[in-house]
């Protein structure tokens, strides 16, 4: 049987907007743009009393065809935050995005919660490369 990636990518994206919509994570919201399931644009609000708290930051989520088999990309859009995860065109680096470490199973919510530590984590507002 020959797996219709387009297809499985698609279904799989839309469970996750599902659950995304009943389950999502404390500060977070989303948006699909134009009716395009492969692109999500998801909002962050960080929570009081944390050094990017009244900040609202916004990233862009492009899923390839493949997915869940490969990572998505992710940008942080205008303002782009100033952490050494970030570089200063706005691309996140984390490892869970890398292609040898990028497992089927990692979802968008999970995604959402890495980079949610990898800011609380953060001790100084420090621009990345």
């Amino acid at each position: 049987m020959v797996l219709d990636l387009p297809s499985f990518s698609r279904g799989r994206l839309q469970r996750e907007l599902k659950y995304w919509n009943r389950m999502q994570p404390v500060g977070f919201k989303h948006h699909v743009t134009n009716d395009n399931i492969y692109r999500w644009i998801i909002e962050w609000t960080p929570q009081p009393g944390t050094l990017y708290a009244g900040d609202i930051f916004k990233f862009q989520v492009d899923f390839p065809v493949d997915y869940p088999y490969e990572p998505p990309s992710i940008i942080f859009l205008d303002p782009i935050p100033l952490n050494e995860h970030v570089y200063s065109n706005g691309v996140i680096c984390i490892d869970i995005l890398l292609r040898h470490i990028w497992s089927a199973g990692i979802s968008i919510e999970t995604i959402c919660l890495s980079i949610l530590s990898m800011f609380v984590d953060c001790k100084a507002k420090v621009a990345g490369l």
